[in-house]
């Protein structure tokens, strides 16, 4: 591929004049591979498939899927990425590591391929659905009682969080990226993104019980009472939450 087609790319999505190819930063020397492929290059996308399709597929993996699931849902995301009018990859802008970029990526793909073939949870019934109704009276009771007010809360809740805080809660737990995965995605170390990680679920938390004792009208030893219920569990309940609120 000419040089000029190469840097034009890849100056395109830094908005600077990039390093000479081959380039010691591997996001850089990322976006140059994402051009040969964009470009049909077949060596380009030789190399693109031996270093990063083994990634994107132990990705699918993780979440359980079938391996006949895996197979195709992989060769779905290979075909997004490197063929048709626009390829996928060519929005690859070259902010945070490809790696990462593709794991998210196959991630969603998988959940999106989970959520297919399972009946969709009722957004109210994974409020406080942590077990039968008929085995905890109790619990049904307050289901109907508390779950719309529960709901709002966590909502408006969700809702006062900056981009960032909302953005890492549904990418750790609706798509399932781990610490390991977030780092390279912000380029921090792990530790940043796990004290990231907590306080943002620490402030979504604590606004919804604020919220939640204002609409229901309950005092605080009522409110502790209900959450304690989803505490053991709470990160099941922040998932489909999460994942119910776009």
């Amino acid at each position: 591929m000419p040089d000029e087609v190469a840097e034009a790319y890849v100056r395109e999505r830094l908005g600077a004049s990039p390093p000479a190819r081959p380039s010691p930063d591997p996001t850089v020397a990322a976006l140059y591979l994402a051009c040969g492929c964009v470009h049909g290059d077949p060596a380009a996308i030789r190399a693109f498939d031996d270093r990063y399709m083994p990634d994107v597929a132990h990705a699918i993996e993780r979440l359980r899927l079938p391996p006949a699931d895996v197979a195709d849902v992989t060769q779905s995301i290979r075909q997004q990425l490197l063929t048709g009018p626009t390829p996928r990859l060519a929005e690859y802008a070259g902010r945070g590591e490809l790696a990462a970029w593709l794991r998210v990526i196959a991630v969603r793909a998988a959940l999106k391929r989970i959520r297919g073939r399972k009946p969709e949870v009722d957004a109210d019934d994974a409020l406080l659905a942590l077990r039968s109704v008929g085995d905890d009276p109790e619990l049904g009771y307050m289901k109907e009682l508390y779950r719309r007010a529960f709901r709002e809360s966590f909502d408006a809740a969700l809702e006062g969080l900056d981009v960032r805080d909302r953005t890492l809660l549904r990418q750790h737990f609706v798509d399932g990226l781990a610490i390991d995965d977030l780092a390279p995605l912000y380029q921090v170390h792990r530790a940043t993104v796990a004290r990231w990680v907590q306080r943002s679920r620490d402030k979504l938390l604590d606004e919804t019980r604020r919220q939640f004792m204002q609409r229901a009208r309950v005092s605080a030893r009522e409110c502790e009472s209900v959450l304690r219920m989803v505490k053991s569990r709470i990160d099941v309940t922040l998932s489909k939450l999460l994942g119910g609120t776009r």
